[in-house]
C-alpha cells in the first residue's frame, strides 16, 4: 500500500496536531510520511494579521502542494481555512473538537484583577474587540510568533497578558497560570478548537477520510464556516460563534460588532441551514 503523504506546517503544535491525524491512519492500516510545508504565515512572523489583506496565509501552500500532488492531505487548524477553497479540493475530516474557549494568559486571578492600562498581546480583531467591551482601558500589543514565542515575549515583561486560543494551550501541554473566558460571552473563531483534513476530491483516500470524520465536529464546525461565508468576512471582522449538535437539535451563538453596535444571536433549530439563515437575518 503507498504511504499517505501528510503534509502540515513545522510548528511544534502543527507537528502535534498531524501527528494526531498520523496516529489515527496508522491505526486503521495505513503508512504514512510527514512533509512539513512552510507557509506565508509562517515566513511573516511580524505584520498583524488584520493587517494581511490575503486570506489563508497559514493553508495556501499546503493546498499548493496538493494540487501539485507533492501531498495527499494537508492537516490545518480548522480555524485557519479560508470558507472559499480551491473546486478540486475538500475538507473530507474532522478530528473530535476541543471545546474552543480563549485563554487570558496572565498571573492574576480574574480580569478585574488586572492593573489598568495593561498591555494585551494579540493579533485578533475578534479578541480585541471582545476584550474591549470588558475592560477598555486595556492597551492592546500585535502580538505574532508561535505560542512558545508568545509566552517567552510575556514572561520578559513585553506584554502584562496574551490572549490564545485555549486549545491549543492544551495540546502543547502549556501549564502558564491562565484565566479561561466563558464561550458565550467571548464566542471563539469559526472552526477554533477543531483540526480538519484538506485532500484532492479526485484522491484514492477521499473516501477513506470521509469514513474517518467525526461527524458531530463536522456538522458544528460547518455550520459557523457557514455562517461565516454568508458575512463574507475572515479573521479580519470582529465576528465570533459557537455551534454544538445536541439531542439531534443545532444550537448556534454569535456575536457580531459591526457599527459600534453589539449584536448577539442564539438559535436552535433542527438543521445548519435553518440556523444559519436566521442567525444571519438576525446579525445584519
Amino acid at each position: 500500500m503507498d504511504k499517505i503523504r501528510v503534509g502540515a506546517r513545522g510548528s511544534k503544535l502543527s507537528r502535534i496536531q498531524a501527528e494526531k491525524v498520523i496516529k489515527i491512519l496508522e491505526n486503521n492500516g495505513f503508512k504514512t510520511e510527514f512533509v512539513p510545508i512552510r507557509t506565508k504565515g509562517d515566513r511573516d512572523k511580524d505584520t498583524p494579521l488584520f493587517k494581511i489583506k490575503e486570506k489563508g496565509i497559514f493553508v495556501k501552500a499546503l493546498e499548493q502542494a496538493l494540487l501539485e500532488d507533492k501531498i495527499d492531505i494537508a492537516v490545518h487548524s480548522a480555524k485557519d481555512v479560508p470558507t472559499e477553497i480551491p473546486e478540486e479540493l475538500e475538507i473530507a475530516m474532522y478530528l473530535e473538537r476541543e471545546k474552543p474557549f480563549d485563554v487570558i494568559i496572565t498571573k492574576c486571578n480574574s480580569m478585574d484583577e488586572i492593573p489598568e492600562k495593561a498591555k494585551i498581546g494579540t493579533s485578533s480583531v475578534r479578541r480585541v474587540a471582545f476584550l474591549s467591551l470588558k475592560r477598555n482601558d486595556f492597551e492592546f500589543v500585535p502580538l505574532r510568533g508561535n505560542v512558545d514565542t508568545r509566552i517567552r515575549k510575556w514572561k520578559q515583561g513585553i506584554v502584562d497578558a496574551i490572549l490564545l486560543a485555549g486549545p491549543a494551550i492544551k495540546r502543547l501541554g502549556i501549564k502558564e497560570p491562565c484565566i479561561i473566558l466563558d464561550i458565550y460571552e467571548f464566542p471563539p473563531s469559526p472552526g477554533q478548537g477543531a483540526i480538519c483534513v484538506e485532500i484532492r476530491k479526485s484522491s484514492s483516500f477521499y473516501e477513506i477520510l470521509k469514513n474517518l470524520s467525526h461527524k458531530k465536529t463536522e456538522i458544528e464546525v460547518n455550520t459557523e464556516r457557514m455562517l461565516l461565508k454568508k458575512l463574507g468576512g475572515g479573521c479580519a471582522i470582529p465576528f465570533g460563534c459557537y455551534a454544538e449538535l445536541k439531542d439531534n437539535k443545532i444550537s448556534l451563538f454569535a456575536m457580531y460588532i459591526k457599527d459600534k453596535k453589539v449584536r448577539k444571536v442564539h438559535i436552535v433549530g433542527e438543521s445548519p441551514e435553518e440556523v444559519v439563515k436566521k442567525a444571519y437575518e438576525k446579525l445584519i
